[in-house]
């Protein structure tokens, strides 16, 4: 099969790379033009060995759906490895795992991830809902033993500890949206958590923009350990574009979903390279981090170039990842029961 290699038009999307059968035409292909630049041809029959991507899987993409994506990046330059090292220890600051504890402690089971908020001298955790529920995929189904809920006591080599007395804030019925906010009242668990983790403040989060570059962060179940009650388990950065086009998904929810893009087999890891990722399984409820240009003349920092725009819900494979607008959490910590003073806010003027 000969095809043509594009990579996206639009300098923001330069990860973004497309194949296509090269004597289809763009009416075939479903797509324009302009969004796209050539950068070479091929023949997949006989691939040569400094190609991007893998020939049998784009061939095998091409004949089922007319066309192959993948994310490729231009090594990284020594300045945006720093960047990049900057802000994954900015977002391990504050991005926990959630676990449950089995037999008084004996044995866990990897529920998810979440981040730690402040506000009003407050203590949250931001997450998915249905890691906590009986049923992961009917919303309607009671919640595991929160008893069992623990967290580790530090970002490596790690002791768990239940999180202990907490209010549970999710959106009313009949709306059904994968996000609860765990609100922390132990003071012991508040302690270690700013001690040894940190809790951010709700000015990290806005809408997401259409210049946007997005990095979905938590901690994977695979290779996940637990020995002698210590956890380890490494946290992975997986950077990422929005979809092309809206999936079919289940409970819909119009407004408050995101889509984003997955690599069907490698997955782009902190702009250094491809490593295969089977699953996003732990990565539920962790946050989905939109990565800016700082504006001219200003210095940059993690925090200045990071914002949260979505929880990470949930993924088809190799497909797309399936996040929950931050607006769900706004609506949730606008409810009267939680008595906020004054409510957290989200930019609507971004895009």
């Amino acid at each position: 099969m000969k095809v043509d290699i594009y990579r996206a038009a639009d300098p923001r999307r330069r990860a973004l790379w497309a194949v296509y059968n090269a004597d289809s035409t763009w009416a075939e292909r479903k797509s324009v033009s302009a969004d796209w630049l050539l950068q070479d041809t091929a023949d997949l029959s006989s691939p040569q060995p400094n190609l991007k991507f893998d020939a049998a899987e784009a061939i095998s993409e091409i004949k089922e759906r007319g066309e192959y994506t993948f994310l490729f990046q231009d090594p990284p330059t020594e300045l945006e490895k720093y960047e990049t090292q900057s802000l994954n220890s900015f977002r391990l600051k504050y991005t926990i795992p959630i676990v449950r504890e089995l037999d008084s402690g004996e044995a866990m089971e990897i529920l998810g991830t979440g981040t730690l908020f402040t506000h009003e001298d407050r203590y949250f955790i931001v997450t998915a809902d249905h890691i906590f529920r009986e049923d992961e995929n009917d919303p309607s189904s009671p919640l595991i033993d929160m008893r069992e809920i623990a967290i580790p006591d530090r970002p490596v080599q790690a002791n768990l500890h239940t999180i202990g007395s907490h209010t549970i804030y999710r959106i009313r019925p009949p709306t059904v949206l994968d996000v609860i906010v765990l609100e922390l009242l132990a003071p012991d668990t508040i302690g270690y958590l700013k001690k040894n983790w940190g809790f951010l403040p709700f000015s990290t989060i806005s809408a997401p923009r259409s210049d946007d570059r997005f990095v979905i962060s938590g901690f994977m179940t695979e290779g996940a350990a637990y020995d002698r009650k210590v956890l380890r388990q490494r946290m992975l950065n997986l950077e990422t574009d929005f979809l092309f086009d809206k999936p079919t998904v289940k409970d819909p929810a119009p407004g408050y979903d995101l889509f984003f893009y997955l690599q069907p087999k490698g997955a782009l890891v902190d702009g250094s390279g491809a490593r295969e990722v089977t699953s996003l399984k732990g990565m539920s409820g962790g946050p989905i981090w939109a990565v800016r240009s700082v504006e001219q003349g200003k210095f940059w920092s993690a925090q200045t170039a990071s914002k949260i725009v979505a929880v990470q819900s949930s993924e088809m494979a190799g497909k797309w990842s399936r996040g929950v607008h931050w607006h769900a959490v706004i609506q949730i910590l606008s409810q009267p029961e939680v008595s906020l003073r004054a409510p957290p806010s989200i930019d609507d003027n971004e895009q």
